[in-house]
């Protein structure tokens, strides 16, 4: 694939409240051209733009290593600074595709969404814990597991 279908596959995201078809397609490219790009929409200040980025990073590649501190430097920084639903559900369903770089103080910070009035938001973070065999980890899903949501509990 070329520049220019990046591009408009870029462009054609944006427009489209349903582009996962678009992300699946920027995803087969892990090149650190693509990677840079994703960092520029991470770093703009539109927010769909925020999302794309993650979206395609949290899943770009079998070897996420070379770059996953730096998007989740990214991500941890939106939780303490963003309040936007969206932001933090998209976020939050990244780190569940990447959680085996979760460290303890990821978590303690992840610890402030199991109480989140939005049912997206509890259901987002439990998927972000999927797994992690950590105790905070472990805690949370056991409270997550009590939740008025059938949803979360599943």
């Amino acid at each position: 694939m070329n520049t220019l279908e990046t591009i408009k596959l870029f462009e054609k995201a944006y427009k489209d409240n349903n582009y996962w078809n678009q992300i699946f397609q920027l995803r087969k490219f892990t090149t650190q051209e693509m990677i840079s790009e994703c960092f520029l929409l991470i770093d703009s200040d539109d927010l769909k733009s925020k999302q794309i980025g993650i979206d395609i990073l949290s899943q770009l590649g079998s070897n996420r290593k070379s770059f996953i501190h730096k998007m989740f430097d990214k991500i941890f920084y939106f939780f303490e600074t963003f309040n936007n639903e969206n932001l933090i559900f998209t976020s939050l369903f990244a780190i569940g595709h990447n959680n085996e770089y979760l460290k303890i103080k990821h978590l303690k910070i992840l610890e402030k969404f199991k109480n989140s009035k939005s049912t997206d938001v509890r259901y987002a973070l439990t998927f972000s814990l999927l797994g992690v065999e950590k105790k905070i980890a472990i805690d949370m899903l056991i409270e997550l597991a009590q939740d008025k949501s059938s949803k979360i509990r599943d």
